[in-house]
């Protein structure tokens, strides 16, 4: 599944799921990898399951961090990513 983002997508997904940070976990509760790439402007979701909670995470810490523009758009790429997750 291949998604555009718009730049405060963009920004989300460079801050809060593909920093640098997040790379190598050091830790059981570290976020877990995204399972797919980022080039700037397409997101590429290898496993949409996967992929929803690494958002969940993502979005949760930018709620933390009172950062609601960043939440809100992280939250926009989880729901159409979660439309591409088949119902059981």
């Amino acid at each position: 599944m291949i998604l555009r983002v718009g730049p405060v997508q963009a920004s989300a997904l460079e801050i809060y799921v593909f920093d640098l940070i997040f790379d190598d976990p050091c830790c059981e509760d570290d976020q877990q990898p995204f399972p797919g790439n980022f080039d700037g402007r397409r997101l590429t979701v290898d496993d949409p399951d996967v992929a929803w909670y690494v958002l969940v995470d993502a979005s949760n810490s930018a709620d933390c961090d009172k950062d609601y523009q960043l939440r809100d758009a992280l939250q926009a790429i989880q729901r159409r990513v979660a439309r591409a997750i088949p119902c059981s």
